[in-house]
């Protein structure tokens, strides 16, 4: 959003990884000799994702609590408070230091995937982008 701004633009974010580099920061040793060897690793959190060690130096080197300009999109957050990948304290304070609305989700994982989660964010979704 800050390098691509759209005045008139609106983002709704779910369970956005506004802190995503720290996962990094203290790779097992398995994490390590992939990296190391096979220069990705593969990380599974629901659906396998392929990281190479470029897209972690990338993440680290662009903290969204520094880069971020607020104001060139209308944005919406929803978050689970309990969220075991990214903490749930990061994503209020990038809410709260960019002025961002964001929505608690009592008891919901990264994924909001408890019974009727997935519908209320796609509800909640729909209320933002169709209300100016």
């Amino acid at each position: 959003l800050s390098a691509h701004p759209d005045k008139d633009g609106k983002a709704f974010l779910r369970s956005a990884a506004v802190n995503m580099h720290v996962i990094f920061e203290n790779p097992t040793e398995a994490e390590s000799f992939a990296l190391a060897q096979q220069g990705h690793l593969i990380i599974n959190y629901g659906t396998p994702l392929k990281l190479t060690a470029k897209f972690i130096d990338d993440l680290k080197s662009h903290d969204l609590f520094q880069l971020y300009s607020p104001g060139l999109a209308e944005v919406m957050m929803i978050h689970g408070d309990c969220d075991e990948t990214i903490d749930y304290d990061k994503a209020m304070a990038f809410a709260n230091k960019f002025d961002i609305s964001l929505i608690t989700v009592e008891g919901g994982d990264h994924r909001l995937s408890a019974d009727g989660m997935p519908e209320a964010v796609v509800m909640t979704a729909i209320d933002f982008y169709m209300n100016d």
